[in-house]
């Protein structure tokens, strides 16, 4: 990655996931250490009493391949276990050999694909 705004990145997920194996794209705003945002990918840190808070978001862009059902617990499911193994990293455990946990029912209130 190029930490700038304007910069390029390239992210490279590893396993057997229905997703891309390699995104790429610019960074379009990058303002070290409060928020990253990485084409569709919005990473905001803010300090608070207990620590920091992530802020995480991401736009879901269909592929056409798969319903948009499908498509999305896809994806939320595999960034729901990017993020379930920072908190592991964080508390100091070992991120590797980390059983995948069956995200396909995956129930968000008030959450509707249009």
């Amino acid at each position: 990655m190029e930490r700038k705004k304007g910069g390029s990145f390239q992210i490279y997920f590893g396993g057997e996931g229905e997703g891309p194996a390699h995104v790429e794209g610019i960074l379009t705003e990058c303002d070290p250490p409060n928020v990253l945002q990485m084409g569709s990918m919005r990473y905001e840190l803010e300090s608070n009493n207990a620590g920091c808070l992530l802020r995480f978001s991401d736009i879901l862009h269909f592929d056409g391949l798969r319903t948009r059902q499908q498509f999305a617990v896809s994806v939320l499911g595999g960034w729901h276990a990017c993020l379930d193994k920072l908190e592991l990293a964080l508390d100091g455990k070992p991120t590797t050999d980390v059983a995948e946990p069956d995200y396909s029912r995956i129930q968000v209130p008030g959450w509707k694909i249009l």
